[in-house]
């Protein structure tokens, strides 16, 4: 079938109420065997690491990554002034913070990532990937024949990046870096005839790997990459503090899908209604300003970290970090999600966020909050200062670029 067609047929489908409920059901059943497979496949990572003596130890890591890029001869520039060659799709999220963040260290060319623009990665592939790359590879080529290009960044995954590009940009001796921030279910997402569509090919390639996931950082190395393990940040100037009266009582920012609408539902079956803003809530799609107003208002955001993209109740149990946990606390709002043994890494549980792990935590915790008002305020104070001092996207960038050797 066409790929419009279908996609248009597929969205027909999915308007049909016998399909919502019929893919609730189909969740349900399918949610338990996903989390299972990918707590499996932890255990296997972690056996296979064990088995071949191997950690994540930061300080080795650093090392690695330094003695392999010095082979490139790389002269650190002066003034923190870079050259850098960006490719990743920048819709969403991504545009939104990262072209700024980026310029803030020196000079950007950015190469647009778009496999996805006819809906049929499988089509895009076999037709357009090839010569995709060479359209990148002959820009940046060109890009750097003006003068020397020091970092390739890479936000993407095997689908859209043939590993022979990657090596002739690393020939060019350039320092070369991917990012991840979805890794917790494996670096291995499938294949198109016979080739890694997710980072588990091209990982070794790359001088530095950088994850938001501790957990992957032994596939990383067991696969002979360089992975450096930092959360995600914030920019704060988008995510900033407002003045303005809190007169949203509870409110979560986010796409509706089935755990977030099985956490509004929790709470409205004990009393507490939660105002939702996003794309499937009757507030639609909410543009980034209004958001962060919107932020400002929420006397308590509420977040979920699960991880699995079929869960459809809070009984999950894979959680991960997520951009709100970061974005949330950059506004001075009061933010409370789901706990998650990493998110303690970065803020102080109880003081700076808030947590639960049930539907019964949750309803304690907001009315403890709502009824100690200086409570609420103390957080605020406490998680704003955090999020500024120790989470912002520039500071992120400054610490890979430092790992990198391209900073003096």
């Amino acid at each position: 079938m066409n790929p419009i067609r279908f996609a248009f047929a597929k969205k027909i489908a999915q308007a049909l109420p016998m399909y919502r409920v019929a893919k609730t059901w189909i969740n349900r059943i399918r949610n338990p065997w996903w989390e299972a497979r990918v707590i499996a496949h932890r255990n296997h990572i972690r056996a296979r690491a064990r088995a071949r003596q191997i950690s994540y130890a930061p300080a080795a890591i650093r090392a690695q990554i330094r003695a392999r890029v010095s082979r490139k001869r790389l002269q650190p520039p002066a003034a923190r002034v870079l050259r850098i060659f960006s490719v990743y799709c920048s819709r969403g999220w991504t545009g939104d913070n990262l072209p700024a963040v980026l310029k803030n260290f020196g000079t950007v060319r950015h190469f647009e990532l778009d496999a996805f623009a006819d809906g049929d990665p499988y089509s895009w592939f076999r037709q357009q990937r090839t010569a995709q790359n060479k359209v990148l590879l002959d820009d940046l080529r060109a890009w750097h024949s003006e003068a020397p290009v020091d970092v390739f960044f890479y936000y993407g995954g095997g689908l859209e990046l043939q590993r022979a590009t990657l090596r002739a940009i690393n020939a060019l001796g350039i320092a070369t870096f991917s990012m991840g921030l979805d890794d917790l279910s494996g670096l291995s997402k499938g294949k198109i005839d016979g080739e890694e569509i997710a980072l588990a090919e091209l990982a070794p390639d790359f001088d530095l790997c950088y994850t938001s996931t501790l957990a992957a950082c032994e596939e990383y190395l067991l696969l002979g990459a360089r992975p450096y393990y930092l959360p995600m940040g914030a920019n704060p100037q988008i995510y900033r503090r407002l003045d303005l009266p809190r007169d949203i009582p509870i409110a979560f920012f986010g796409q509706k899908h089935g755990v977030r609408a099985a956490l509004v539902r929790a709470l409205a079956a004990k009393g507490i209604a939660v105002q939702t803003f996003g794309a499937g809530w009757s507030s639609g799609s909410v543009p980034i300003d209004r958001l962060v107003e919107l932020i400002n208002r929420s006397q308590i955001v509420l977040g979920h970290g699960h991880h699995s993209p079929y869960a459809e109740s809070l009984d999950a149990r894979l959680t991960c970090l997520k951009a709100r946990d970061f974005e949330i606390p950059m506004c001075g709002a009061v933010y409370l999600t789901t706990f998650d043994p990493e998110l303690a890494f970065w803020f102080a549980i109880g003081a700076e966020v808030m947590c639960y792990r049930t539907a019964d935590d949750l309803y304690d915790t907001i009315h403890y909050l709502l009824n100690h008002p200086q409570k609420l305020e103390s957080i605020r104070e406490a998680t704003w200062r955090r999020a500024h001092r120790e989470h912002t996207w520039e500071q992120r960038f400054a610490e890979l670029f430092s790992v990198l050797g391209v900073l003096a």
